[in-house]
């Protein structure tokens, strides 16, 4: 069955000597892996229209009980990035796709999850966009979408509201529990033997306006590095005990060192 879909590329690696493996995240089918045979070749109409992050038009031959599927013809619509964007937006781009990449499964359908994709690739090619706040943004979006949303408003154990009280109150610790779904006040969960992720208050309200703000919003979002760090491990964290087995983030390690 001949099907047309667009799509955003999430990889591409070597196959044979012409012809490569495209992982696609479609609007269509939602992740895919699909072959683009003579990819390779000199004069092939694909040069460079699989780049990674690439905005795509394809046209497969789809068969169900085929794992990849094959690429007969593709167009590029949008190249997101390119060489006037800065290194940072570079690699939070390969972080975003990477992280969509391992965390969903093949060919399952996911409008939503496609159009914030396409709305992150958008805001990171601005030059004036703040990559980091960007890819928190994401990550938080992506989270609710796989459903698995964390609590961030009222402590996940007692459910009762976490306010500006708790806040201003030095002894009222917070934590990270995965288990429990959220964020919550240290205090109720000492005699239980939950994994517990400590969690400055900047870290808590940084959070918790990335959760309820608009993208536009987020990517003007200035957090000190200091916060920047720890915002990550938190939701870090949190995916991997919801998501089994899910490897370190090559590209975050490449960037930070390209970034250091």
């Amino acid at each position: 069955m001949i099907q047309k879909t667009e799509a955003i590329v999430l990889r591409a690696i070597d196959y044979s000597d012409q012809s490569k493996i495209i992982t696609l995240f479609s609007k269509e089918f939602g992740k895919i892996s699909t072959i683009a045979k003579g990819y390779k070749k000199t004069a092939s109409k694909y040069a460079s229209l699989f780049e990674i992050g690439n905005y795509v038009e394809v046209v497969l031959y789809v068969k169900p009980t085929r794992q990849m599927q094959v690429i007969s013809d593709g167009f590029l619509k949008h190249s997101f990035l390119t060489s006037d964007h800065s290194l940072e937006s570079y690699a939070i781009l390969h972080q975003v796709l990477e992280l969509l990449r391992l965390t969903t499964e093949e060919s399952d359908k996911h409008f939503a999850l496609f159009n914030l994709l396409i709305e992150v690739l958008t805001e990171l090619s601005t030059t004036q966009s703040n990559p980091i706040g960007i890819f928190f943004f994401f990550q938080i979006h992506l989270i609710s979408l796989l459903g698995f949303k964390p609590g961030f408003l009222e402590c996940a154990y007692t459910k009762t509201a976490i306010t500006q009280k708790h806040l201003q109150d030095q002894s009222k610790k917070l934590v990270l529990v995965p288990e429990l779904g959220g964020i919550c006040l240290l205090e109720p969960t000492n005699s239980y033997a939950f994994k517990k992720t400590p969690i400055s208050y900047e870290a808590y309200e940084t959070i918790t306006q990335l959760s309820s703000m608009k993208l536009s919003d987020a990517k003007n979002l200035l957090i000190p590095k200091m916060v920047s760090n720890e915002v990550y491990q938190i939701l870090d964290t949190y995916i991997r005990f919801h998501v089994e087995h899910l490897p370190p983030l090559r590209s975050r390690d490449i960037s930070m060192q390209l970034l250091s």
